[in-house]
């Protein structure tokens, strides 16, 4: 089992979100506060798990990280919608067209 197989992915359970019958995501107690929450938007598998391999074991003031990771502006918006104070993203510019990235952020200003 290489680095990737536990990529943080909002179909899987073991990040703390379960997807409802709607397909939305909720989220459980397996985010402690303590963590700060990283999220990795990129559709390059690799970056993922140079990613996770690089700051898995990684505290910042103590607190360790955890690590979300979303392969798509989609999934990503899924995460932030979900999951309350995420710290960090780190965002791919181009994924799905030369500028999904920037569009991405343009969504998360208006939003916010």
């Amino acid at each position: 089992m290489g680095v990737g197989d536990n990529r943080e992915t909002p179909d899987t359970t073991s990040d703390g979100l379960t997807t409802s019958s709607k397909g939305a995501f909720e989220e459980s107690s397996l985010f402690p506060e303590n963590n700060w929450k990283v999220l990795v938007v990129d559709d390059d598998v690799d970056v993922h798990e140079a990613t996770e391999f690089t700051l898995s074991s990684v505290k910042i003031l103590g607190r360790p990280l955890k690590l979300l990771h979303a392969v798509s502006a989609d999934e990503a918006l899924n995460y932030l919608q979900v999951v309350p104070n995420v710290a960090v993203i780190l965002l791919d510019v181009v994924m799905e067209s030369p500028d999904t990235g920037l569009r991405l952020v343009r969504e998360l200003r208006a939003r916010l």
